[in-house]
């Protein structure tokens, strides 16, 4: 036979909905109908031990089925008798359940024998009353005076309560029938919450794996990383861990919003995961040393609702779109080579050297050869062979070509194909329709030619947003800052709630009179002209540091409605030679110099109310100063 024990998680606490089994040696989660093990004797946790006096419970051949009838009400006292007696007989499984053990665990014990089976600790019949399984000389237990009083309780051998006796005599004997459970021989775990928040002794810890390294780091306290680093998983080729071949790295608290990264140490590839709220969006970054770079973005984060940017240096640029208002999904821009640079510079070649000013360096701007923009069709609209589904701007071959939607039944578009010298190719798949007349044409390819420069000026922004991420993302990683844990916010404001009543008792120590009271006066009772001395001139303190504070208020007051006037006087008489970007700033400084305005007004306000409500207090904690006693006992 074989005795073994596990944890039984009871329904009802944690938004736990239905009993499970916990198995220790592994973790495991098991549902009570569909476990391995063959049955349940006992049942116990730190207030009360349960017998299981359902039959056929226990059988070996069933592999966890005969589990499927138990009843698991502990409160049913026909299927689970309890076996020390508390104040309320279930007063024990009540108050575990509510405030002892939050979780509901108790342990469960098993001894795999075919049913029918003892086990060898447990001789005899089960106890017709809990008492009878009480050891004798058990430790008395003091609980409450609540005593179910219907119940026999025996104490011994041919000894019974009986339902007449005084209710005194049958408390005193209840009291002393009763024993606790007996203490856990373990000692209670405790961690400081300092150092369970490090979450490692040292501020790492590392565990080694098959053709794996994994690192965990201290999240908080002095031990924590520069960088944010929470753990590191390093997975290596060959079994002496010398070869990497992949590292992933958590970060945490990081103001860039980077949250993962992957490094390909043989295809020198990295994939950087990051949180909402980065800048540009950006989601996740996959590069490619000298290859390739690929960035997803936050949907919601962009206006022009990019969501994917794939750059091939120097061959290719694409962009996908998702629910912009002109209908684009789709953006590219192929690239011809760069033409070579000459081996021998021109300074060289005549022995000449230029002087002045070095230049700042600037890459050289890669040649456009083809454009390309592709859309969805219009919902509702016309007829879809109407609408452009695809439009290439073959900037090398000075040509634009307009693709059109699939009709209703259509395997083939319509195409139009146009020429710089103003020469137009139509391919219509439907015979019977009319062409389009040669003005209709003419402002198509005036339109096409504004179209060409607006997704060439547009490319161009890309690529300079492209290297601005770079330049960010370099910025970012040199300069690392890391937002403030919540920890270290909480250990700072008990320093400084304790500097605070440090800074208390000493200014209760300081005599607010002091400034005002004559020399060698201390807590002498005063003269009534010295009374009322001290009373004005402590006043009118008072009286004029509020004054001075509220002309530092107006003062403020009048210096941002100064400068919002100058401000709008400077909009009226430049408007015309305003952009739209500069109209945008001013509408911004306007919005900043009123929010300010406001807030000053109100300020003002609120002190005028309270210097009133200051005054009296003063005048009133004055009269009732011990040392100024002669102002109340004047006439």
């Amino acid at each position: 036979r074989r005795v073994h024990c596990w944890v039984l998680v009871m329904a009802g606490k944690r938004e736990v909905a239905e009993n499970y089994f916990v198995e220790p040696s592994t973790g495991r989660r098991y549902p009570c109908n569909n476990s391995p093990y063959e049955g349940v004797e006992f049942i116990w946790n730190h207030t009360n031990f349960w017998v299981n006096m359902q039959e056929g419970t226990i059988n070996r051949d069933n592999n966890g089925a005969i589990l499927h009838g138990i009843s698991w009400d502990l409160k049913n006292t026909d299927k689970w008798e309890y076996v020390l007696e508390a104040a309320d007989p279930l007063e024990s499984l009540s108050h575990s359940d509510d405030t002892v053990d939050p979780l509901g665990m108790t342990t469960t014990g098993i001894v795999n024998t075919p049913a029918g089976g003892g086990e060898e600790g447990m001789e005899g019949e089960v106890p017709s009353t809990p008492m009878q399984a009480a050891p004798m000389g058990a430790p008395i237990s003091s609980t409450t005076k609540d005593a179910r009083k219907t119940q026999s309780i025996r104490k011994g051998p041919g000894m019974q309560v009986e339902p007449g006796e005084d209710e005194e005599d049958e408390e005193k004997r209840s009291h002393e029938q009763l024993i606790d459970m007996p203490p856990s021989w373990v000692p209670k775990l405790r961690i400081p919450r300092e150092v369970f928040d490090m979450r490692c002794p040292k501020g790492i810890k590392m565990t080694v794996f098959d053709k794996c390294v994994f690192e965990v780091y201290a999240m908080f306290g002095e031990c924590a990383r520069w960088d944010g680093k929470v753990c590191k998983l390093t997975i290596f080729q060959d079994d002496e861990r010398t070869k990497p071949l992949e590292v992933r790295e958590v970060f945490s608290r990081r103001k860039d919003r980077l949250r993962e990264r992957r490094n390909f140490s043989l295809t020198e590839k990295t994939v950087e995961s990051f949180d909402p709220g980065s800048a540009y969006g950006l989601k996740e970054v996959t590069n490619v040393a000298k290859k390739r770079r690929e960035v997803h973005f936050y949907e919601t984060a962009r206006l022009d609702g990019l969501l994917t940017r794939i750059e091939e240096f120097g061959v290719k640029l694409v962009e996908i779109f998702r629910q912009r208002d002109d209908r684009l999904v789709y953006r590219s821009a192929t690239y011809d080579p760069l033409p070579s640079k000459p081996s021998t510079p021109p300074q060289a070649a005549t022995g000449m050297k230029r002087m002045g000013r070095k230049k700042k360096h600037e890459d050289p701007v890669q040649p456009i050869r083809k454009m390309t923009e592709k859309f969805t069709c219009v919902k509702g609209g016309g007829a879809p062979e109407e609408c452009v589904r695809k439009r290439t701007f073959y900037v090398s071959g000075d040509q634009v070509r307009l693709d059109y939607h699939y009709g209703r039944d259509r395997v083939t578009t319509n195409c139009r194909i146009y020429s710089r010298d103003g020469v137009s190719q139509i391919i219509q798949i439907d015979p019977l329709k009319p062409k389009p007349k040669d003005q209709v044409l003419l402002e198509e390819w005036q339109s096409l030619i504004l179209a060409e420069k607006e997704c060439m000026n547009s490319t161009r922004d890309v690529e300079k947003e492209c290297k601005a991420i770079v330049h960010l993302r370099n910025k970012d990683e040199q300069d690392i800052k890391l937002d403030k844990p919540y920890y270290d916010i909480v250990r700072v404001k008990v320093e400084e709630s304790d500097d605070e009543g440090a800074g208390e008792e000493e200014a209760a120590e300081h005599d607010y009179l002091s400034p005002f009271l004559a020399p060698g006066q201390g807590g002498r009772q005063m003269s009534m002209p010295d009374a009322l001395k001290v009373r004005e001139s402590c006043l009118k303190a008072l009286k004029d540091r509020l004054i001075e504070r509220a002309n530092i208020i107006q003062a403020r007051h009048d210096e941002e409605t100064a400068a919002l006037a100058k401000e709008q006087t400077m909009y009226i008489r430049d408007r015309d030679t305003y952009t739209r970007q500069q109209e945008e700033e001013y509408e911004r400084r306007c919005e900043q110099s009123t929010f300010r305005i406001h807030i000053l007004e109100q300020r003002l306000k609120r002190h005028e109310e309270q210097a009133l409500q200051k005054y009296y207090d003063l005048d009133a904690k004055l009269r009732s100063d011990p040392r100024l006693s002669m102002l109340m006992s004047a006439p």
